[in-house]
């Protein structure tokens, strides 16, 4: 570099990584296996009941409905529904962002 001449750089920017809610999904299955937690995803399709949530788990001898939502998502219409029918019935249906949240429920 020639004398007198300062090399420029441009500043950093933070960047924020938000993960999908498929990592996400991926770490509650894995962290129910790890507390051997029988847990399943539900395969959504065309045919499918709308509002079905992610995951089910069996824990402590209830099933549990689990919906995974990144840090801003929320619930759609079905999905708002669907948590309404298993309060009625007394379900337990979460809706989760991290593992954080369902380690909290134990």
């Amino acid at each position: 570099m020639p004398k007198g001449k300062e090399l420029k750089v441009a500043p950093t920017r933070r960047v924020d990584f938000e993960p999908s809610e498929n990592d996400i999904k991926r770490q509650i299955k894995d962290f129910l296996k790890l507390k051997h937690i029988l847990c399943y995803h539900l395969l959504q399709g065309l045919r499918a009941y709308p509002g079905l949530p992610d995951i089910v788990a069996h824990i402590g001898g209830r099933v549990v409905y689990i919906e995974v939502k990144k840090r801003t998502g929320k619930l759609t219409p079905a999905q708002e529904l669907f948590e309404a029918q298993c309060e009625e019935d007394g379900v337990d249906y979460w809706v989760v962002r991290d593992v954080a949240d369902i380690a909290g429920r134990f």
